[in-house]
């Protein structure tokens, strides 16, 4: 059984990254329920309470070691994409210093966008194996 913890923090995660994608990919996640219903995770307010509500819905078969197993593996790849965010922020300023050209910027930043793509991916990817769906939208 689910613990209000467990479901909580999950559910903190699933903000967290749904925040990230808006903000680095301009893709909209929204948590799908069984019956086809979802909540937007870029960010409004109400967004928790009907979240919970839906992880607790998907979650009610899976034990508290699975859920935090995943929940573990998401922190580590949200941990990357804030590493690749910063080495876009520390390349802008190098540039900004004159210490790199316009190429070697434009060139790290890329590389950058790859890895946060590459990361946001793998997340989608173990939230769907323990249950939780994600419909993505451009925004």
């Amino acid at each position: 059984m689910l613990t209000p913890e467990t479901t909580q923090v999950a559910v903190m995660f699933l903000i967290s990254v749904g925040s990230l994608a808006a903000s680095e990919l301009k893709e909209r996640w929204s948590l799908r329920r069984k019956q086809g219903a979802t909540v937007d995770l870029s960010g409004s307010d109400q967004v928790e309470s009907e979240a919970i509500s839906i992880v607790q819905e998907l979650l009610s078969d899976k034990s508290n070691v699975d859920v935090s197993r995943v929940l573990d593996l998401v922190e580590r790849k949200r941990k990357l994409i804030y590493d690749a965010q910063r080495e876009k922020l520390n390349a802008e300023e190098e540039y900004n210093q004159g210490r790199i050209i316009l190429n070697m910027l434009q060139l790290r930043r890329e590389t950058c966008d790859i890895q946060i793509k590459s990361k946001l991916s793998e997340i989608e990817a173990d939230l769907k194996a323990l249950g939780l769906f994600i419909e993505k939208q451009t925004a």
